[in-house]
């Protein structure tokens, strides 16, 4: 006897975005928040869709503007999750501009800014690229993936850093276990190896941890 064909699914186009998009996550009122991966350097670090095809800084055309002797603004954000609470997590990598890597955590229902929470030089090295993470509400701690693959980094050192959002404290764990380092093999897009300029004229493909 044949088993039952679940119905066919429609898909249909939400928006269009006239900047490259990193990842996305929906705010509790169903506005599409997105991220703009680093390596376009858009002027905007994160946007919200405000029509299908507009986009606005968000939270804030401060918040995505750089300032000079500080790191309370979006410099390099990928990974962006919301929570329970209705709070947007934004996780600001800092690389475009070397400031310290941090989350920004946004109130949605106050649009205001709920908490920073910046990670200690103790748990990042000189190719950490902290990249995307997990809310694990439960339990009070937030993991997040560094890939390793900043300043030329090849992702052999890539790891997880743990954040307990009780005490505040991060520890990092796992660098350089198999499952965590990057495979040793090309990553292909459209046909061809993605790879990055490592100084000198030279390129090299591209290798991220976790």
């Amino acid at each position: 006897m044949s088993r039952p064909q679940p119905p066919a699914r429609r898909s249909e186009v939400y928006a269009r975005s006239p900047l490259p998009l990193a990842n996305g996550t929906f705010t509790p009122d169903g506005r599409l928040v997105v991220s703009h991966h680093p390596m376009y350097k858009t002027a905007q670090r994160v946007s919200v869709f405000t029509g299908p095809d507009a986009l606005e800084p968000f939270p804030s055309a401060a918040w995505n503007t750089p300032r000079e002797n500080a790191d309370d603004w979006l410099d390099a954000v990928q990974g962006l999750r919301t929570d329970t609470q209705g709070r947007v997590w934004l996780l600001d990598m800092g690389s475009r501009s070397g400031i310290t890597p941090k989350f920004v955590v946004w109130d949605c229902a106050t649009d205001t800014l709920a908490q920073i929470i910046r990670l200690p030089s103790s748990v990042l090295n000189e190719v950490s690229e902290p990249n995307d993470f997990v809310i694990d509400e439960r339990h009070g701690a937030v993991y997040i993936a560094d890939e390793g693959a900043g300043n030329g980094g090849d992702g052999s050192r890539g790891a997880l850093i743990v954040v307990d959002l009780k005490t505040g404290r991060a520890r990092r764990r796992l660098e350089g276990r198999p499952g965590i380092v990057a495979e040793d093999r090309p990553i292909v897009m459209e046909g061809r190896e993605v790879t990055k300029d490592v100084g000198g004229g030279e390129r090299r493909g591209l290798r991220v941890g976790v």
